[in-house]
């Protein structure tokens, strides 16, 4: 088990009656615990996707996918912990589900009355059969907001007469009985295994925190602590029993990490007296997961982490890679055969020089000799962009992979590429050197990097290097230096493009809409709809542009008519922000800009925790 680098805590609750304790988390505990991580070389995330946004703006077909999708994130991304429950007075939000599998769709529609199945057909629209499994998908809200809750309070209670009709059991009830907390709390609290398989064992590292409020009013002054029967005008019993049946149930399934606590009322609110309590017992908690997490891995060595994370980087760089057949092949032949200079290949941004130098890696890698390969991706992981750093770092490895003495410290850039090119000269037929540099132009241009002085122009005769680099001086340094072994990435052929876009959208996963649903787990598209992006990637041929195309047309229905895309690479970026970002996901137009205008200042990118910090602290963005 590698050492952990980022611990992702989800935080799970109501909203309006937990205001107190998530802003003394906020300002209590997160910090210590980023502290107490950073001393140990890894970062600690909270995540509160409540944190500043009202109910009712909660309240939209989308806003449950983004919370089960970051639990899904949180558990994928981080070792334990990674989910957090807070259970007070209220069972909160119940949503109708955004989409229905079109089998448990039929399984309802035959067993709802005739009422019931007008109802729930007039809502939703479907089926799409892009997605795989085909699905129904509830129709955008109309009409203002009381009009809007009032019908879909009215589906809500169609659907569950239809699911207890259609005798629905266990987990596949949960998409149309139990609040958007409940199913947060399913899938990161309850579920012993992900989609995949994967265990979880949240009895492990899950913790529960319960807050008992003896005194609690049952009326209009404490409304925002309670659930509230609207028609009634009265707490509503039914939500509290289904509250308490899931308090029960962690209970039972998590003896050892539920916490209770007691709070005065205070006429309006909780008596903040017992926040200090909790906000200690809380930080002792995850403290102890984290430093049980840390005691049980083994430590990695720089070098170890280094490449690591290029592989990482490459391999989903690479991920379902298709096309560029003949330049895979004359990279294979460069390798195996006889030139000694380094191969350059160079193509505009977009063309995929970063994907097939990380593709033409793993096919050198499936050789059974005793090769040394290492691949750098510039700019890609941070450090690298440093000519000085990544010299001395990459001589560093080759010492250890060819059982040199650990090179003393270069004082100089003179004395570091001295030190890489003898580094260069260890490689022997037994053990054979393949280095791979992507983006030599990420390079800073101080110390004359983009001169590529500091790259021999003969290499040994068991020594080869295949770099890459878009246009400009460091192109212009390479043509020059290595005339006979510089390779242009040319357009990508129509057949290309259809082969890695249909690869794109066989792996295109959706998130979860609801718990007890399972994700849609590929997508398609219509015989009209692909060949109208075929069409027009076939006019430039640029991967990227495909990439950015395919993020928009995953999104596409089959009962819809393909939608306009424009033609260039720039024209997508804009679409995407402002089309995907601010319209579909809902961003804020200032937190949207800010987050790009700050990725754009840095010339190589920010990383999750720097970018965080940054839109912490931006008064536009808070405000």
């Amino acid at each position: 088990m590698h050492k952990p680098r980022l611990f992702r805590l989800f935080i799970s609750s109501t909203f309006s009656d937990f205001v107190d304790e998530r802003e003394a988390l906020q300002k209590r505990v997160f910090p210590e615990l980023e502290a107490f991580c950073r001393k140990r070389g890894a970062s600690f995330q909270a995540v509160d996707l409540r944190w500043g946004i009202t109910e009712e703006a909660q309240q939209s077909h989308d806003t449950l996918r983004l919370c089960l999708e970051e639990v899904r994130r949180c558990q994928a991304l981080s070792p334990r912990p990674n989910f957090a429950v807070l259970l007070g007075d209220r069972y909160g939000w119940e949503p109708e589900p955004a989409r229905i599998p079109e089998n448990c769709w039929h399984r309802l529609v035959s067993a709802a009355d005739e009422a019931d199945q007008a109802i729930i057909q007039s809502a939703y629209r479907g089926p799409d059969r892009n997605a795989i499994p085909a699905v129904y998908q509830l129709k955008p809200r109309a009409g203002d907001w009381a009009e809007s809750h009032t019908a879909e309070g009215t589906l809500l209670q169609a659907l569950r007469r239809a699911a207890d009709a259609a005798g629905f059991t266990g987990d596949e009830r949960l998409a149309f009985f139990a609040s958007a907390t409940h199913q947060e709390i399913a899938l990161g609290a309850l579920a012993e295994q992900d989609e995949s398989g994967q265990a979880l064992h949240p009895n492990e590292h899950v913790h529960v925190y319960i807050r008992r409020i003896p005194d609690l009013p049952r009326d209009q002054s404490a409304r925002a602590f309670l659930d509230w029967d609207v028609e009634h005008d009265a707490p509503d019993s039914d939500a509290h029993a289904r509250l308490r049946a899931l308090e029960s149930q962690l209970q039972q399934r998590l003896p050892d990490r539920c916490r209770s606590f007691s709070a005065g009322w205070q006429g309006n609110g909780v008596d903040p007296a017992y926040l200090d309590t909790f906000c200690q017992q809380f930080l002792e908690d995850q403290k102890a997961i984290i430093e049980r997490q840390f005691a049980q891995v083994q430590e990695e060595t720089p070098s170890a982490m280094r490449n690591r994370a290029h592989l990482d980087f490459g391999a989903e760089r690479s991920r379902n890679f298709r096309g560029r057949t003949n330049t895979l092949r004359r990279i294979a032949r460069y390798l195996k055969g006889q030139r000694h200079a380094p191969l350059i290949l160079h193509g505009e941004g977009g063309t995929g020089k970063s994907a097939l130098l990380a593709k033409a890696f793993d096919n050198a890698r499936v050789s059974s000799d005793q090769s040394v390969r290492l691949i750098r991706f510039i700019g890609g992981i941070p450090t690298t962009e440093s000519l000085y750093t990544l010299l001395t770092t990459l001589t560093e490895d080759l010492a250890l992979a060819y059982d040199q003495p650990e090179p003393s410290p270069a004082e100089t850039i003179k004395q570091a590429i001295e030190a890489f090119g003898q580094a260069l000269t260890w490689s022997s037929a037994e053990r054979p050197l393949v280095l791979f540099l992507d983006a030599l132009d990420q390079l800073e241009s101080r110390d004359g990097a983009w001169m590529l002085q500091w790259l021999p122009k003969q290499l040994g005769k068991h020594t080869r290097i295949v770099a890459s680099t878009r246009g400009g001086p460091t192109l212009q340094a390479a043509q020059r230096r290595y005339p006979s072994t510089c390779i242009e990435l040319p357009a990508m052929p129509a057949a290309e493009g259809r082969a890695m876009l249909k690869a794109w959208l066989a792996d295109a996963r959706d998130a979860y809409y609801s718990a007890g649903i399972a994700p849609v787990r590929a997508h398609r598209l219509t015989a009209e709809q692909f060949d109208w992006v075929i069409e027009r990637f076939e006019a430039h041929g640029n991967p990227l542009w495909l990439k950015l195309a395919y993020e928009k047309v995953r999104h596409w229905t089959s009962y819809e008519p393909p939608k306009d895309l424009p033609a260039t690479v720039t024209g997508m970026i804009e679409a995407l922000i402002d089309q995907r970002l601010i319209a579909v996901e809902n961003h804020p137009p200032a937190f949207t800009t800010r987050a790009l205008a700050y990725l754009s200042a840095a010339r190589f990118g920010l990383s999750e925790e720097e970018l965080n910090h940054a839109l912490a602290t931006d008064p536009e963005v808070m405000a």
